[in-house]
């Protein structure tokens, strides 16, 4: 998949651990990935724009607190005004960016 769709090469050796997480029944369980480096990971997530119109979607894993700011801020803003990087949350507010720490900030 990532050959292909990510048009980046990476080797057995990239990745330090893979699983599958519990799903709901009846659908695709999502799979987490621990890359050995982090520019890897960086470019992994650069290239996902590539994805754009397949099933497939690539996604940090959050803490808990970050998800729900996550889902208050998505529905309050445009889907492209907003994006996680390295674990933290930052939106766009006209030529700004802002990085989303507290429900507060979203305000």
């Amino acid at each position: 998949m990532c050959r292909e769709n990510l048009k980046i090469n990476i080797q057995p050796s990239d990745i330090d651990i893979s699983h599958r997480l519990k799903g709901k029944e009846n659908c695709i369980r999502p799979i987490i990935v621990r890359f050995t480096s982090r520019l890897l990971k960086k470019h992994v997530f650069n290239a996902k724009r590539r994805l754009k119109g397949t099933k497939t979607v690539i996604k940090e894993d959050l803490t808990p607190l970050r998800v729900i700011l996550l889902k208050q801020l998505s529905r309050q803003a445009p889907s492209n005004s907003f994006w996680t990087s390295d674990g933290n949350i930052f939106a766009k507010v006209g030529n700004t960016i802002h990085r989303i720490k507290t429900s507060d900030d979203i305000q």
